[in-house]
This record gives C-alpha cells, sequence and structure tokens, in this order.
C-alpha cells in the first residue's frame, strides 16, 4: 500500500496505545488523525516514484537523542523520514504540517493538511 492510500485511508487504522507516550513527552493532546498518522505501521512506502519511510514510535520518542534536534521544545512531531536528513512532521503549536532539515533545523513547504504536504513534495 502507498503513503497515499494509507494517508487516504486513515479511519481504518487503530491507534496504538503507545502514542499516549507521545502524548506526554510533548505535554500535548492530539487529534485522533494525529493519532491515526502515528499509529501506521513503521516501514517504506511508497509515493509516486520515490519512498517515505515510516518513523516507529520509539524513534518519534528518542528524535532528539538521534539527531540532536530539540523537536520536543520546536513543537514539531515527526512522521515520515524522506531522506538526507528531510521530515515530514506535524507542528503542534501552529496546528498544520511540514517538512524540516534536522541539518539547519529549518521548517518548509508548510501545508494544512498532511494530505497537501504529501501531494506538493511528491507531485502526485
Amino acid at each position: 500500500m502507498s503513503a497515499i492510500d494509507l494517508i487516504k485511508h486513515l479511519d481504518n487504522i487503530v491507534v496504538s496505545d503507545d502514542v499516549a507516550k507521545i502524548e506526554q513527552l510533548y505535554n500535548t493532546v492530539l487529534t485522533i488523525k494525529n493519532k491515526r498518522l502515528l499509529s501506521i505501521p513503521p516501514g517504506s512506502y511508497d509515493v509516486g516514484k520515490k519512498f517515505c519511510r515510516k518513523l516507529t514510535l520509539k524513534e518519534v520518542l528518542n528524535f532528539s537523542d538521534y539527531f540532536g534536534l530539540d523537536v520536543i521544545q520546536a513543537g514539531l512531531v515527526p512522521l515520515f523520514d524522506l531522506s538526507d536528513g528531510v521530515f515530514m512532521a506535524w507542528r503542534i503549536n501552529e496546528l498544520d504540517y511540514c517538512l524540516f532539515s534536522v541539518v539547519d533545523g529549518i521548517c518548509f513547504r508548510v501545508c494544512q493538511t498532511i494530505e497537501d504536504v504529501v501531494n506538493k513534495t511528491f507531485k502526485v
């Protein structure tokens, strides 16, 4: 199944009990959509002719330790690894989605929906 198909059918994703750990870590209550996005099974998913990798919940919980970027303070919940240090994330404070670079800590391609970020990034 492609990442686009998963996102279109989020209602079929069962929320993992471990998502509560992320809410606790970020001191926030996630929307059901974001809980389901985090609960997508980890692995590689095709997006057009490219691939993205869904992060495991462990990777999300330990992202700052792995990459030295304080995503919790920045209000970024990483979702997908697009390679070359670029990740797709939900921005808690702005209630939108973006791509961000761990190399320079910059958010770009900010969109109101995850679908828009995917469509603009991969020109689906």
